[in-house]
């Protein structure tokens, strides 16, 4: 795990060391083991190093072929790469890094050397014989790759800050502001970022600039839904047999490997079939010592005979949010992160790599809200079949949500999800902005990142393409950007088996009902995965309620007790009022609201308070440290 960076002029000028440097320089938490930077003529690279796979010198990068021609910067893990080398016996390799084996796969492939990863990366080639840069990101978009064109020079980093070392003019970008307020992204998505100008390769994407300029993108890789007539039983033993293959493939390294155990199903699954040759260390965070979740995680850390740590977070620790953003680069709100950051604080005292449960809800289906989008999935497939003109020839009035859900049934499938987020975006257009802001903002179309992934998605019900896309866009805050974003503030690699793309396939092509069997019973949610344990984990683990990281916090109340004072002047006596961006009297409005109890707009809230601590520092010069003392 690292941070990489660098410059391709594109006009055939000089790349500067001093600025490659400077970008290495502002990510060092990323890679505290050491550092490298490349120049020749009009490229510059450069790597900050986090010492996993063979850790002696042979390892350090930027790497190049020994002819010269090609060279990479990579960031991430490959965990098959000693299987990989098999494809290239003709080869001799200089090091025992994963990073070599991409270099060389590449020469002898070029961009389907992606049909062969398996791990999470994002690295960056380039050919000094045809002039072209190749970009590439992981299947699931673990690691970030952000990039820009600045002066006819294209650059490229693992982080947004390391871009603005290069004097980059920074302007927000209202589009990209609309969606990270908009009904549940809580992040920008890809291939956005907050500043105009500069963007974010999407998940599981390519890219090849030429020697003009003209930038490529290509998406790679997507899941197939199509479902296959295997029994239940067939695809439990199936099931087992992947998941162990996967977790034993993120405990490739060479440091110790621990685990993040909650207590939950997907944790103590992890734990389970990691390897114990030697005795792992495993983390656990609560709020006091009678918290159910430290409970369960150490029924777990027993059965297993794990070296057990337990952390205890303060409300103190929310502070850390206002640095996370710092790191992060654009406004985040996922308050969640804090509590991920204050258990991080402890790992980094033993460990540089642990593996965590995340993307296991969104392939397999353990959010609360699944039963809900079952009956909803239900519910169109009956409004489908009624036809408009019924409703113009009944007398009783129709309850507009009816009518929505009617309008919404009538849309091809992969449009419906999309539409949603046109009128939710709509309706938060008309109200939360000045008028100079709407006008940015007419013919922006709020649906159009949702409806790319759920038009590509094969599948033949709602449920499924809603969460395709909240896995590749709209739920990648908490499903990739906190485990990077915290893991790598303390210079931890966080590892997920669950977000393998061979796992994402198994749990693709899976029946809904394998995963969600019930409208009602919550309790059944990720079905494959609690069948598949039954006899391993206890019906105690297996069958507790959904938590989710950072469930004691409960932020809409917080928002109205303990943080109320803060958040009104955060959002009303500090700079966002005179940005011009905002209606403010509605603001105040949906503050006042909340804080009565009327309605509940915590999402929106949170969004506006992390947009203006955001801004303070990025716009104003404010320092983390000074303004972590104001939250």
């Amino acid at each position: 795990m690292c941070g990489i960076c660098g410059i391709v002029d594109l006009k055939g000028g000089s790349v500067k060391k001093s600025a490659v440097r400077a970008m290495c320089n502002s990510m060092k938490h990323r890679g505290p083991d050491g550092e490298g930077q490349e120049i020749k003529g009009n490229v510059g690279f450069g790597h900050r190093r986090l010492s996993i796979i063979d850790l002696s010198l042979k390892g350090k990068q930027p790497m190049k072929t020994a002819d010269g021609r090609y060279w990479i910067t990579f960031n991430g893990e490959i965990y098959n790469y000693k299987e990989l080398k098999k494809k290239l016996p003709k080869t001799t390799f200089k090091s025992n890094s994963d990073t070599e084996v991409v270099l060389q796969l590449y020469a002898k492939y070029k961009e389907k050397c992606l049909n062969f990863l398996r791990g999470m990366f994002a690295f960056a080639i380039y050919d000094f014989k045809e002039k072209t840069l190749f970009i590439a990101r992981d299947h699931a978009g673990q690691k970030p790759l952000i990039y820009t064109t600045y002066n006819n020079q294209f650059c490229f980093a693992s982080e947004i800050p390391a871009l603005l070392t290069l004097d980059i003019k920074k302007k927000i970008n209202p589009k990209a502001l609309q969606l990270f307020l908009t009904y549940n992204y809580r992040h920008v998505p890809d291939p956005y970022t907050i500043f105009e100008g500069i963007q974010k390769l999407p998940p599981a994407s390519y890219a090849f600039i030429d020697r003009k300029g003209t930038i490529t993108i290509k998406q790679y890789w997507k899941p197939n839904f199509k479902k296959q007539n295997i029994s239940l039983k067939k695809k439990i033993k199936e099931y087992l047999q992947l998941t162990k293959a996967c977790v034993n493939l993120t405990q490739v390294s060479d440091v110790p490997v621990g685990a993040l155990l909650s207590g939950g199903v997907d944790s103590s699954t992890i734990v389970h079939f990691m390897d114990k040759s030697y005795q792992p260390k495993t983390y656990a965070v609560g709020f006091n010592k009678k918290d159910p979740e430290l409970a369960r995680a150490k029924i777990v850390s027993k059965k297993y005979k794990t070296k057990h740590y337990e952390h205890l977070f303060s409300m103190h620790d929310m502070q850390s949010y206002v640095h996370l953003l710092h790191t992060y680069g654009e406004p985040l709100n996922v308050m969640q992160s804090v509590y991920l950051n204050s258990l991080c604080k402890e790992i980094k005292k033993d460990l540089k790599v642990v593996i965590g449960g995340n993307g296991a809800d969104e392939i397999f289906y353990g959010y609360d809200g699944s039963n809900n989008l079952l009956v909803i999935t239900k519910l169109l497939r009956i409004l489908k079949k009624i036809p408009r003109w019924f409703l113009t020839i009944m007398k009783a009035p129709f309850p507009k949500k009816f009518k929505f859900f009617l309008s919404l049934s009538k849309l091809p499938i992969g449009k419906i999800k999309g539409q949603l987020y046109r009128t939710y975006g709509k309706a938060l257009r008309n109200n939360l902005y000045s008028n100079k802001a709407k006008k940015a903002l007419e013919d922006f179309d709020e649906g159009n990142i949702i409806e790319k992934y759920t038009a590509q998605c094969n599948a033949t019900s709602f449920i499924e393409r809603s969460y395709y896309a909240g896995l590749m866009s709209e739920n990648q805050h908490s499903i990739t950007i906190i485990g990077d974003l915290v893991g790598m503030h303390h210079s931890i690699e966080i590892r997920s088996p669950y977000l393998d793309h061979h796992m994402i396939e198994f749990a693709s092509e899976l029946p809904v009902q394998y995963k969600v069997p019930s409208m009602t019973n919550k309790e059944k949610n990720k079905y494959i995965m609690k069948k598949s344990m039954q006899g391993k984990l206890s019906q105690e683990i297996l069958y507790a309620k959904k938590m989710g990281f950072g469930y004691n916090i409960d932020w809409t109340e917080f928002l109205k007790k303990e943080f109320r004072k803060k958040a009104e002047h955060i959002l009303f006596k500090r700079s966002l009022h005179k940005e011009g961006l905002f209606n403010m009297e509605f603001i105040r409005k949906i503050f006042e609201n909340h804080v009565k109890g009327k309605k509940h707009n915590t999402q929106l809230l949170l969004g506006l308070i992390s947009f203006e601590l955001w801004y303070e520092m990025f716009f104003l010069g404010k320092k983390p440290a000074e303004l972590a003392k104001t939250i």
